[in-house]
């Protein structure tokens, strides 16, 4: 209701960039939060599963922000069904340290003017948290994740381009790397050779923009 109340039936809203704004007294305990697009059913409920959902904003530590070329942005409220914005936070209090107040969130620069190209967020690796409590082995542990050409063809009805790429693990996480393949051979290669989650959590890979093309395949290889 408030975003409506500030917006009115305007749907132009488009998102620029977002700077996090974390809370100094909980910092240690905010370990990441998602920004999601919310689609609401008939009845005004939330969906809860990922495909009624779509990221514009993470945060984890070490991240300071993010800002769209200037023909880029993330259109908000692009159809009717578009009417609210979630953050989800996630915490981690090891101690059970207990009497503290969070107030943490993203502040979102936006225009009202439509951007020529919208921006959207993929998900590779394991995304659906598929091995949760799965235990890793002692010494260096590594996993992979594939995802064929198959299932690029779902999403790529043509070539797109790829502005950042980040890289995220969680505390045990000490290597990572992306590869995209194409006709079998590794098209472009992203790795962080040193990984420290307290210092980046979400490492943005020093590269230049590229483009995918459908039947792409991508492998994601974590070390821990």
């Amino acid at each position: 209701d408030e975003l409506k109340e500030q917006f009115g039936n305007e749907t132009d809203v488009t998102m620029v960039g977002a700077t996090p704004i974390i809370t100094e007294e909980t910092r240690e305990f905010v370990h990441h939060f998602i920004v999601m697009t919310t689609v609401s059913c008939d009845k005004g409920e939330i969906f809860a599963n990922f495909i009624q959902r779509e990221q514009i904003f993470l945060w984890a530590p070490g991240h300071h922000g993010m800002a769209l070329p200037q023909d880029v942005g993330f259109p908000l409220f692009d159809s009717e069904s578009n009417q609210a914005i979630l953050i989800e936070i996630h915490y981690n209090n090891p101690k059970l340290i207990s009497g503290k107040v969070d107030s943490s969130g993203v502040r979102f620069h936006y225009t009202k003017t439509p951007r020529k190209h919208k921006a959207g967020i993929l998900q590779l690796g394991d995304p659906f948290l598929g091995l949760m409590g799965e235990e890793i082995n002692d010494g260096l542990t590594k996993h992979e994740f594939t995802c064929g050409g198959t299932c690029s063809s779902l999403f790529l009805d043509e070539p797109v381009t790829v502005l950042i790429e980040s890289l995220h693990m969680h505390r045990t996480g000490v290597r990572m790397t992306n590869e995209v393949i194409r006709d079998g051979e590794v098209y472009h290669y992203a790795s962080v050779e040193v990984y420290d989650f307290e210092q980046q959590g979400s490492f943005n890979a020093q590269q230049q923009p590229y483009q995918l093309e459908a039947g792409d395949s991508f492998r994601t290889t974590c070390y821990y």
